[in-house]
Parts: structure tokens; sequence; C-alpha cells
């Protein structure tokens, strides 16, 4: 690939990384305003434990322990 056509692709996967977190972000808020509060109210500690785990430790494990947590399988079935 030329030189100018990668960083043409690469600004191109820039913005629409950029644009999919911003949808995510503002669905997420609507679905908050929707429930009418933060998930942090909805979601027992043990569940809010293993969510601060995966964000302090980012690893398999984590993320496993979390999608594999019922409160939060169920909250998250109300966002999808």
């Amino acid at each position: 690939m030329a030189p100018s056509k990668e960083k043409n692709y690469s600004r191109a996967m820039n913005c629409h990384r950029t644009l999919a977190e911003a949808l995510e972000r503002m669905l997420l808020r609507m679905f908050e305003a929707q429930k009418g509060g933060l998930f942090q109210q909805d979601l027992p500690e043990e569940s809010m434990s293993k969510l601060t785990s995966l964000l302090t430790n980012r690893n398999k494990e984590s993320f496993d322990e979390v999608l594999d947590d019922a409160a939060f399988q169920k909250y998250m079935a109300y966002y999808v």
C-alpha cells in the first residue's frame, strides 16, 4: 500500500472508531435516562466489585467473571 493510502485508511478508521464510541456513549446515556439512574444503583455489590476488578486488571479471567455474573447479564439484557 502506498503511504498516502495507508494514511487515508488510518484516518478513516480513526474517524469510524471515534464515531462508534460516541454513539455507544449516547446510547448508554439514553438507556440510563430511561431506566432512571446509574447502573451502580441496580447491581449488587458483588457484581460491582467484579466490574471494578475488570477495569483495574483487564484480563480474560476478570472479563469472564463479569460476563458470567447473573445480575450483570440481567442488566445487560435490558440494555441490548
